[in-house]
This record gives structure tokens, C-alpha cells and sequence, in this order.
């Protein structure tokens, strides 16, 4: 299926079904609820045996603590609040959860490439060999959490707060950190292949097992971070200390 833009869904959604309706017609047979807004329905009992990808699940009542495995490839979930839920390996690429919460959600394996996660909330979030790639996590909070393994590539983080997060053995490549909070991250062994670190703080970060001369730190902040053995920022073009 083509990826369908957000600003698209209004053109797509085929029913505005309320719970009553959605009970009645999910009974007579009804499995196939893709591009749907559902309202104040209740997924708990039934999300394993029906379509929702592409719904609208913002004004879902209820929502099960426990997806492994679902997909929900392009829902929409923003502002929702999902602390502590596990979508382990679960799929939600091209969905909208801009502003959702995801404070320690169990997120690892999940496929969330070209998601929007602007401001989204992931503090102490597991979302250990997680696909990002291409996704949009512009100001999210991803303070204390777990992304070893994690795909990154083009990933759009500007401004996030990265705050004690372990990046170890991340996939970073191409992607945008921008005047992100990294101070205390763990990027041991991270891919910083062409990253974009410029006006970053990375107090006290640990880049050892990393190539950083392919990455740019121009106007970083970098007091006390830990860099390979014998490389030096200076010899980059891309460089240019912030103290």
C-alpha cells in the first residue's frame, strides 16, 4: 500500500462508527475497520481479530495494555496517553503520534519508520532494535531510554532530550540531532555516518567505538565527553567547540 499523508485521512475515512454501532457490526461479522474513526469503543477483547490500520483512535475508550505483534500501520494516536504499554514488535510505520505517551512503554523490535513523533514522550521507554528510520521525533523526550540497537537512519530528532539515553550500537546515519540534550548518552558503537550533531549538548557523553570525524559537530557542546582512543574533533572540518 502507498504511503497516504495525514492531511489526506479526511478524503479516506469511510465510518464514524460509536461504540454501540461498532459492538453491533463487529458481532454480525465485521473485521475490517481500516480508515474508520472509532469512538469510544472499547479494543480490549477484539483488536487481535480485526483491521484498524489507517483508523483514527484518538477517541478510543479503551486500548489493551498488552499488543505484541498487532499492526497498526498508520493510526492515529495522537495526544494518546500509552504509558507503560507493550507493542513489542509490533508495527505502527507512517502513524501519527505526535504528542502521545510512552513513559516505560516496551517498545523494543517496533517498526516505526516515517511515524510523526513530535514531542512525543518515551522517558524510560524500551525501544531496544526499534525501526525508526525516517521518523519524525522533532522536541519528543526520550530521557532514560533504551535505544540499543535502533535504527535511526534519517531519523528527524531536533531538539529532543536524549537525556542518560543508551544509544549503544545505534544506526544514526543521515540523521538530525540538532540542538538535541545528549549529556550522558550512551553512543558506544553508534553509526554517526554524516549525523548532524550542530549545537548539541553532549556533556559527559560516551562516544567510544565511534567514528565521530564522519558526523557533524559543529557549535557543539562536548565538555567532558569520552571520544575513541587518539581522535581528536579538531581534525574535522565540522567541528567548531562550544564551551
Amino acid at each position: 500500500m502507498p504511503i497516504i499523508g495525514l492531511h489526506h485521512y479526511k478524503l479516506l475515512f469511510k465510518d464514524r462508527l460509536r461504540r454501540s454501532e461498532f459492538e453491533e457490526q463487529h458481532k454480525n461479522g465485521r473485521r475490517d475497520f481500516r480508515y474508520c474513526i472509532l469512538e469510544d469503543v472499547d479494543l480490549r477483547c477484539c483488536l487481535a481479530g480485526i483491521d484498524v490500520r489507517y483508523a483514527d483512535l484518538r477517541q478510543v475508550r479503551d486500548i489493551p495494555n498488552v499488543m505484541i505483534k498487532v499492526n497498526l500501520t498508520g493510526v492515529n494516536l495522537e495526544g494518546v496517553n500509552l504509558q507503560g504499554i507493550n507493542l513489542s514488535h509490533s508495527v505502527l510505520a507512517d502513524a501519527n503520534l505526535k504528542a502521545a505517551q510512552f513513559n516505560g512503554a516496551n517498545l523494543e523490535g517496533v517498526s516505526l519508520s516515517r511515524a510523526i513523533l513530535e514531542r512525543a514522550c518515551f522517558d524510560y521507554a524500551c525501544l531496544n532494535g526499534a525501526n525508526l528510520t525516517q521518523a519524525k521525533l522533532k522536541g519528543a523526550n526520550l530521557n532514560h531510554s533504551y535505544l540499543v540497537g535502533t535504527n535511526l537512519t534519517q531519523a528527524q530528532l531536533k531538539g529532543c532530550n536524549l537525556d542518560h539515553a543508551n544509544l549503544e550500537a545505534s544506526n544514526l546515519t543521515q540523521a538530525n540531532l540538532d540542538e538535541a540534550n545528549l549529556s550522558w548518552a550512551n553512543l558506544n558503537a553508534a553509526n554517526l555516518t554524516k549525523a548532524s550533531f550542530c549545537n548539541c549538548n553532549l556533556i559527559f557523553a560516551d562516544l567510544e567505538g565511534t567514528e565521530p570525524k564522519k558526523a557533524n559537530f559543529k557549535r557543539a557542546t562536548t565538555n567532558s565527553m569520552r571520544l575513541p582512543y587518539g581522535v581528536t574533533l579538531t581534525e574535522t572540518a565540522f567541528w567548531n567547540h562550544k564551551s
